[in-house]
């Protein structure tokens, strides 16, 4: 009798409880409720931090498989969750100025930002109107304070950069039935269903929570023609957008460019991390088998950011080396484990395969010796070529889409042919020779008076001819063709230097 006495106090307390405050879930829970088909997971699901009047914020799963964690609102603060840096975002001018005015501040009086994926607890929270109070400078964002696991601190502009992570090991949330949990949330906004729809509900629920806690149970590494398949962005579940959605390879024409992958599975496979249903994935990344026998996950594209940690622990699992953060840099720290790093500079693989027509945009390891086939992260200038092209890497063209003219050498111009080269041509007037007849005595040199008198002719001095005007003098004039300068515009690539690629057009 005591018992359900009890029980009915609990559950008159937790109706109570819904009828006062917010409701906010942790990603454990959105990620389950995700993942079930029923339609009272998609309503739930849609009720995150909406305005309904419900005193339980951060729900969460628990180690059990029928119950859901919450906090009662009044009762938490935001430092009794860890929090963790999805982007540092940009800094403001008002940092420095607030930074000095926080007391305890455990961080470096300058402008400065955590890494990403830091994790550590938000502090407080100013809003633009408290910022501006204290420092004078109006801010269009409000400002996190973020202590790292560290005790760094630091300043983070609110926007959707950091994201609440788990509750602190010394927050205990209160547990209740996840039937009883949907069931009074929705009758608190209007929508019923069923005791059958409720019971289907909370099976579903049990058997993902169960799936779950196998958390590599959706991993698979494939390699050959199956990267290529699993490249191919109608195979990403769509319903969230991150670097998996916008990647540059993603496009059925891209499939042509992969052979560097597909044709060498001895050192490359494709790890893939499979969403709600097994024929699309939330992730993708690539795995190197180096010379030294290390296997190197290459940058992580994504669905959503949970999916790197999930990546990263499915690397530590393996023995897997992996980038510390996912961008497309060569020289960013590869780590095993989370602290140690690998210790040599160049990353290097022997490829068996590496003559093709095309090669994709390559992250980290993306510097080829197309003599000896080596791959790695690190340029030789004149020895490797850079595959960074997202359309490709033609090898006539090295993915520049055209090459250098033979015509002209690549200079864009050619030899003058009506002059040879030299800039100018002979004279039309005086044939070459500088001089022409003279038209006052006919090139006799003499002219005949009204007497019939000879005399010497004074326009040529009695030479017959005289200067020619129209070269003065030189024989030879200005080429029209190229204006003197010896050289004209080439035709075949009309003055570039290059043309199209005659290999991938």
């Amino acid at each position: 009798m005591n018992l359900g006495y009890n029980r009915f106090l609990l559950e008159k307390s937790f109706t109570n409880l819904l009828l006062e405050s917010n409701i906010k879930y942790f990603n454990d829970f959105k990620e389950i409720m995700m993942s079930m088909k029923s339609p009272i997971a998609k309503e739930i699901l849609a009720l995150d931090g909406k305005d309904i009047d419900v005193p339980m914020n951060y729900i969460s799963t628990t180690q059990k498989d029928d119950t859901i964690g919450f906090f009662i609102d009044n009762k938490t603060k935001e430092s009794d969750f860890l929090s963790k840096v999805i982007d540092p975002g940009c800094t403001y001018a008002g940092f420095d100025i607030l930074s000095n005015k926080i007391e305890g501040w455990q961080g470096e009086r300058k402008t400065n930002a955590p890494n990403q994926d830091q994790i550590g607890l938000i502090i407080k929270k100013y809003t633009k109107d408290e910022i501006f109070n204290i420092t004078g400078i109006r801010q269009s964002n409000n400002i996190y304070h973020f202590r790292s696991a560290t005790g760094q601190d630091y300043l983070i502009g609110t926007s959707g950069v950091v994201r609440t992570n788990t509750h602190k090991d010394n927050a205990n949330p209160q547990e209740v039935k996840v039937g009883r949990f949907a069931n009074k949330v929705l009758q608190k906004v209007g929508y019923k269903f069923t005791d059958r729809d409720i019971e289907t509900f909370t099976n579903e629920f049990k058997s993902k929570i169960v799936l779950s806690k196998d958390k590599f149970s959706r991993f698979e590494e494939v390699k050959g023609a199956d990267i290529k398949y699993w490249y191919n962005e109608k195979r990403y579940d769509m319903r969230t957008t991150s670097t998996l959605q916008s990647s540059c390879m993603r496009y059925d024409n891209c499939g042509q460019f992969l052979s560097i992958y597909t044709e060498n599975p001895d050192v490359c496979r494709l790890l893939i991390l499979k969403g709600v249903t097994d024929d699309l994935i939330v992730g993708r990344a690539l795995i190197w088998t180096l010379t030294d026998g290390t296997n190197f996950m290459d940058r992580i594209y994504y669905s959503k950011d949970s999916n790197v940690d999930l990546f990263k622990e499915y690397a530590k699992d393996k023995g897997f080396c992996y980038k510390k953060r996912q961008i497309s840099s060569t020289d960013e720290d590869i780590l095993f484990d989370d602290d140690k790093l690998y210790d040599k500079k160049e990353v290097i693989v022997k490829l068996e395969n590496f003559s093709f027509r095309y090669y994709p945009y390559v992250d980290t390891i993306k510097y080829l010796d197309k003599k000896t086939g080596i791959l790695s992260n690190i340029h030789t200038r004149g020895k490797t070529t850079p595959l960074e092209s997202t359309e490709g890497d033609c090898e006539v063209c090295e993915g520049e889409e055209t090459i250098e003219c033979e015509e002209c050498n690549g200079s864009g111009k050619h030899e003058c042919n009506e002059c040879d080269g030299r800039g100018n041509v002979e004279c039309d007037s005086c044939s070459g020779d500088g001089d022409i007849e003279c038209s006052n005595c006919d090139g006799d040199g003499e002219i005949e008076d009204e007497e019939g008198n000879m005399s010497k002719c004074e326009e040529c001095n009695g030479k017959g001819r005289v200067d020619c005007d129209d070269c003065g003098s030189r024989g030879d004039v200005e080429c029209s063709n190229c204006d003197g300068d010896g050289e004209q515009e080439c035709r075949y690539c009309e003055g570039e230097g290059n043309v199209p690629c005659p290999e991938c057009q």
